[in-house]
């Protein structure tokens, strides 16, 4: 666990919002979601999304 680490994205409005994603690695996964489908770049209103990665 010491090389991996959480990255979490959460939009706590009512409206879709543009998400910079820079933070993610290629070894991003997503760990869990509120929404069964995400769409890159984007978070949709009140949409929570954490990923794992290899640092």
């Amino acid at each position: 666990m010491d090389n991996q680490e959480l990255v979490v994205y959460c939009n706590f409005t009512d409206k879709e919002v543009v998400c910079d994603e820079e933070d993610l690695l290629d070894s991003a996964e997503i760990l869990i979601s509120n929404y069964d489908v995400h769409q890159k770049a984007k978070l949709k209103a009140y949409e929570a999304i954490v990923y794992i990665q290899n640092k």
